[in-house]
């Protein structure tokens, strides 16, 4: 019996060693609690000097069932080339996932990097640094190979090593040694720097050599040993479609955002038909798995906008969290129906997604120069007590302003539901014209953002002022008087119209309907929702009046202490 005791210690030892140390592909550690395990891997267990690889740890229960949330350490045990990595810590994800960034220094030898969790739970990997680059190889790809002049294409260079795994770290040199278009050399993105998907993006534009003629350039990608690969693209003849083009903008102008950030996607479109004119936005690089997020807020992969009278199609771009904890790059094109196009790279950081999230709602997508909108941003907060976020200032911009519109507060106190509200008045700015504006709310690096359209057709009749007196109130159903002044378009009073109004939020208007006086004044009595009210809420009491088939809105706000 005792002996049979010592051969079962020994071999929990040996087992014990095996799980602590593994190469390249990664392996279980022994966990001493009974309770979560840990593997460690690599998308390859050699790089070059200066190169880097994703290193990813998974975690799983006693069940094999992944643990979500769990903090990983990570650390170089043993470092000869003099490597970093880019996080001492991640948490795991959905699937149970770590994930950071190994970069190996300059020096040629081995590295070992080590993960491990709370319950003494460890796995360590090594990582060869050097080695040469032969058995690198590199593919080219181009998301169109027909063009006219002038248009564009996006080429992706996908770069692995011996065992097909992606290189992280390397550059592409792209150049167009058969070049009959006169096309300039292309413009590579990030340097041409290999991302963690092992690639490598860079534009190409069509010359117009010969633009009489359907002729070919041939596109070239080539690595530091010689590796390379090609893509034939092929000019037709003749020059392509003058009566639209496209420009792309991005806000922020410096396009970078963690995870689950927005970015607004403006597209200008120009020639004699650029009103109504048909923007398809799409992501042909799209390596953080993102998406657009239409009116109705949900994500879809790709978006078609009408362009307004100006000219202006807007579109919103999130970043998504593919590859957690490594930079990586987008492409947003924008393509019209006759060809022309516009391409935009967008960066989504190694930061993790923002511990706030916000969402806005408007009360109207579609407004005229006599209506407003409620700009409602809810705030939730991530972490051990997730839920509404009360008490956080929200941010409120009109980062797309076309119509000249203003907003009633440039920010605005979450409620104790994790609400702000500000109301969105349109502008007159090219009366006769339907334009967009773009309303976005920013808690932080948290943001979310709404396209309104003006509509063209705007009446050109009335104006409505609303004010509360007082427009702070205490929690005891205390009462707010409501003047509803109505104007005409030369800014005289109007009175004998009925004014109607309404409430949203808590709180009762009597009457619900005035009609407007010798000065133009309809007056009504809101008193605060009783009991269903806390501090920090904010109601919002509605006037609005038809006149000729045409409505007319305006609004206030009543808040509470």
């Amino acid at each position: 019996m005792r002996k049979l005791f010592i051969l079962s210690l020994l071999a929990m030892m040996i087992a014990w060693g095996i799980g602590g140390c593994g190469g390249g592909s990664g392996g279980t550690s022994a966990d001493p609690l009974g309770t979560d395990s840990l593997t460690l891997e690599s998308a390859a267990s050699q790089v070059n000097s200066n190169g880097a690889v994703a290193l990813k740890a998974t975690v799983k229960n006693a069940a094999g069932t992944a643990v979500v949330g769990r903090e990983v350490s990570f650390t170089i045990v043993s470092n000869a080339s003099g490597a970093t990595l880019t996080s001492s810590s991640a948490n795991t994800d959905g699937a149970g996932e770590a994930t950071i960034l190994y970069r190996a220094g300059a020096t040629a030898g081995s590295d070992v990097v080590r993960a491990s969790i709370s319950n003494g739970a460890k796995m360590d990997l090594n990582i060869t640094v050097g080695g040469g680059t032969g058995s690198y190889q590199i593919t080219l790809a181009a998301d169109n190979t027909s063009l006219a002049a002038g248009q564009t294409a996006i080429l992706t260079a996908t770069v692995t090593n011996g065992s097909g795994d992606p290189v992280v770290g390397v550059v592409v040199t792209f150049a167009i040694p058969v070049n009959n278009t006169g096309a300039q050399t292309p413009t590579p993105v990030n340097g041409g720097l290999t991302d963690a998907g092992g690639k490598a993006v860079a534009y190409y534009t069509a010359g117009s050599n010969d633009s009489l003629m359907e002729v070919y350039d041939t596109i070239r990608g080539t690595l530091a040993n010689g590796s390379s690969n090609v893509v034939i693209i092929t000019r037709s003849a003749g020059t392509a479609p003058t009566d639209l083009s496209v420009t792309l903008a991005t806000n922020p102008s410096t396009p970078s955002v963690p995870a689950g950030g927005t970015i607004i996607i403006t597209a200008t479109v120009a020639g004699a038909n650029k009103s109504g004119a048909a923007v398809a936005f799409s992501l042909p690089v799209n390596h953080s798995g993102a998406s657009f997020i239409n009116t109705s807020g949900t994500s879809v992969a790709s978006i078609t906008v009408t362009a307004g009278g100006s000219g202006i199609a807007t579109a919103l771009y999130q970043a998504g969290s593919t590859s957690p904890g490594i930079e990586v790059q987008d492409t947003v094109q924008a393509v019209l129906t006759n060809g022309a196009n516009a391409a935009v790279i967008l960066t989504r950081t190694s930061a993790t997604t923002s511990y706030y999230a916000v969402t806005i709602v408007p009360s109207e997508t579609s407004v005229t120069a006599g209506q407003v909108s409620i700009i409602t941003a809810t705030v939730t907060v991530s972490g051990t007590t997730p839920g509404p976020a009360g008490g956080v200032p929200v941010a409120f911009t009109l980062p797309v302003n076309s119509s000249g519109a203003a907003l009633s507060a440039a920010t605005a106190t979450t409620d104790s539901s994790g609400k702000a509200v500000v109301i969105y008045q349109p502008g007159t700015t090219s009366p006769t014209l339907t334009v967009y504006d773009t309303v976005q709310a920013a808690v932080g690096t948290a943001t979310d953002a709404k396209v309104i359209m003006r509509t063209g057709s705007s009446p050109s009749g009335f104006g409505i002022q609303v004010t509360p007196a007082p427009a702070t109130l205490a929690l005891d159903n205390s009462d707010s008087i409501i003047t509803a002044k109505v104007t005409n378009t030369a800014g005289g009073v109007t009175n004998g119209l009925m004014v109607s109004f309404t409430v949203t939020g808590g709180g009762t208007v009597v009457p619900a309907w005035a009609i407007t006086d010798g000065s133009g004044n309809a007056v009504t009595t809101f008193t605060g929702g009783p009991g269903a009210r806390a501090t920090g809420d904010t109601d919002v009491v509605i006037a609005s009046i038809t006149v000729g088939g045409n409505t007319y809105t305006s609004a206030a706000l009543v808040s509470y202490p």
